[in-house]
């Protein structure tokens, strides 16, 4: 049976609608930025490594003169990550590539881009947020009440404090002082992933800096709302809810605060990777004998794997914007 994919269309064409489905994708894209990234050669199976060595023990024996001492071993953790294809298609009809107004090619692309980008997102994050070891939580499930059980500056603060206790490392330089009016220095930072119901329990505290009062707006990420002492914050609406059930459950958000190294993501690279594909009219065969469909569809290889679990906290709050499930 034949079968036309992109490659075999002219290029410029191949490069519009790859260039298409990635850039509609990378607007969604927040829990691989923050990620140790791996990029998995073809041919080389599904499963990539992660190696890390634990510091040694500190050395305050004095040493004896003339006596050679036993030295120390390195230490290391393997952890392996084993990649997971997604991928989903639509399929268009002869009818509306002769009578459609528009270039539907190209409007399917763009949708699947979304489509891609939402679920790459969600598969790193449900691979990483709600299996983090390190919670401070605000609101138990079946306990929380929205009205008080809210993310407050203080609870941040305790996050930064276990990170720091761990000497986990920091991901931004500092933002320094300026001489503007109402402005803010930001200390080197830690980068937290919030949703936007949170950000509005947040902002209005004392001890939140918005964004738009760094003392230099030129180093901020795309999405970032605002920081607390030592953590910076991006905001998804990607931003990890539980809604497991129960009649008195309250929607409980979890704001992941995560240092360097704290988990990584692997792509497969090269073909292996997100891409677009495109069968036109009659690639089928005799499967599609009057030529009355053509598909367009994207396919990823990709996962997301805890890297080290005293580099990340989970703050578990209620929202005032939340619902009851």
């Amino acid at each position: 049976m034949g079968a036309t994919t992109l490659t075999q269309l002219p290029a410029n064409i191949q490069g519009f609608y790859d260039r298409n489905l990635l850039e509609r994708a990378e607007a969604l894209l927040v829990h691989d930025r923050f990620a140790q990234m791996r990029q998995l050669p073809t041919k080389s199976g599904t499963r990539t490594n992660f190696r890390r060595y634990s510091n040694l023990a500190v050395a305050t024996t004095p040493l004896s003169e003339g006596v050679t001492p036993s030295g120390s071993s390195l230490a290391v953790t393997d952890i392996n990550a084993t990649v997971q294809q997604y991928g989903d298609f639509v399929t268009l009809t002869d009818m509306v590539d002769v009578h459609g107004l528009d270039n539907t090619v190209a409007e399917a692309t763009d949708i699947l881009g979304y489509q891609m980008g939402q679920t790459t997102d969600e598969v790193w994050r449900n691979a990483v947020v709600p299996n983090l070891a390190n919670n401070i939580t605000i609101a138990a499930s079946e306990a929380a009440t929205i009205a008080t059980d809210i993310i407050s500056v203080a609870a941040i603060k305790s996050a930064i404090l276990q990170l720091k206790n761990q000497n986990a490392m920091k991901m931004t330089p500092m933002v320094g002082a300026s001489t503007n009016v109402g402005t803010s220095a930001v200390r080197p930072a830690f980068w937290g992933i919030i949703h936007p119901d949170v950000t509005y329990d947040l902002e209005d505290q004392v001890g939140f800096i918005s964004a738009e009062n760094y003392a230099s707006t030129k180093t901020l990420a795309d999405g970032e709302v605002g920081a607390v002492k030592d953590a910076r914050f991006v905001e998804s609406t990607q931003g990890y809810i539980n809604t497991d059930g129960g009649s008195t459950t309250v929607d409980t958000y979890h704001t992941a605060i995560f240092a360097e190294n704290a988990y990584g993501v692997v792509n497969v690279r090269g073909k292996g990777n997100a891409g677009v594909i495109v069968k036109p009219l009659g690639s089928s065969g005799t499967a599609d004998p009057l030529e009355q469909r053509s598909t367009v569809g994207w396919k990823v290889t990709t996962t997301a794997k805890i890297l080290n679990d005293q580099f990340a906290v989970s703050i578990i709050s209620a929202s005032s914007q939340g619902q009851n499930v």
